[in-house]
């Protein structure tokens, strides 16, 4: 596997290893789309961190044109692949980002993040971890309030041997979108991922998100993991979230008047609702 990995990795990215990454997966879909696009993402990223290293995920025959154009535009590195194509793209890319850490381990801190519908207000690498192994994105749902985003949450977990559901009882739902913590955090729950869930429903949309809950609620128990909620939160995750505030400078903020460094899911609020 190792060796099959190394051939789709390009020698270069040797010399980008800083301490800080960016990756995630995009493929066959046009720059800019309707919920942002890649290059919303990456121009945004490029004007709050000029030097982090970006991977971009991409099935060989997925990859167009326009993604060239971007590598040259923003330093960025897209890396076309073609295994564990009976996964879906959202678990495809940990067991990908799992191989490429284990050959790449001079990073310091990893964020993980969607591409379509994540941008940047400030530098994600300067959300401090301290001593804690996760930054978590909290999302307006809790577990207790059953709307359909937490029964479509609950039904990922269903696919999970979970022994004891009361775990997630007045907690709030994860997200899986956008995670950022420490090398050695990551990769061990990459590793726990692909050791201990392939086998569990990786083909279906959206159980990256059960695997990311359950690790952090179940496995890790929340133990040295901030988790701030949407209203003090660092990143924002849009997903039931009735209205934003915006600065003077136009920037949205969280009830501490803090400008959010990731925004995630705009598209999924009425951008009307605005105070």
């Amino acid at each position: 596997m190792y060796k099959l990995l190394k051939s789709i990795v390009n020698q270069d990215l040797v010399k980008l290893q800083n301490k800080e990454l960016v990756i995630g997966i995009y493929e066959g879909l046009p720059i800019i789309t309707k919920r942002g696009g890649i290059d919303r993402f990456l121009n945004s990223l490029r004007k709050v961190n000029k030097k982090c290293t970006i991977i971009i995920w991409c099935q060989k025959d997925k990859y167009i044109k326009e993604y060239n154009e971007l590598e040259l535009k923003y330093n960025c590195y897209f890396l076309t692949y073609n295994i564990f194509l009976d996964s879906h793209i959202q678990t495809r890319r940990l067991y990908l980002t799992k191989f490429f850490l284990q050959l790449y381990k001079n990073y310091e801190n990893i964020l993980m993040s969607d591409m379509d519908d994540v941008y940047f207000q400030k530098d994600p690498f300067q959300i401090e971890l301290k001593n804690n192994n996760f930054y978590c994105a909290l999302e307006n749902n809790n577990y207790s309030s059953y709307n359909k985003s937490v029964k479509v949450n609950l039904g990922w977990l269903q696919h999970i041997p979970i022994n004891d559901f009361t775990i997630f009882r007045d907690e709030y739902i994860v997200c899986s979108g956008t995670i950022y913590g420490k090398y050695s955090s990551i990769l061990e729950y990459l590793e726990w991922v692909f050791d201990n869930r392939r086998n569990n429903a990786p083909g279906l949309r959206g159980i990256d998100q059960g695997y990311w809950n359950e690790y952090i609620y179940v496995i890790k128990n929340k133990k040295k993991i901030i988790m701030e909620k949407l209203k003090y939160s660092q990143i924002l995750t849009c997903d039931r979230v009735p209205y934003i505030k915006k600065n003077s400078d136009n920037k949205i903020i969280n009830d501490r008047g803090e400008e959010y460094h990731i925004v995630h899911q705009l598209d999924r609020i009425d951008q009307n609702k605005s105070i």
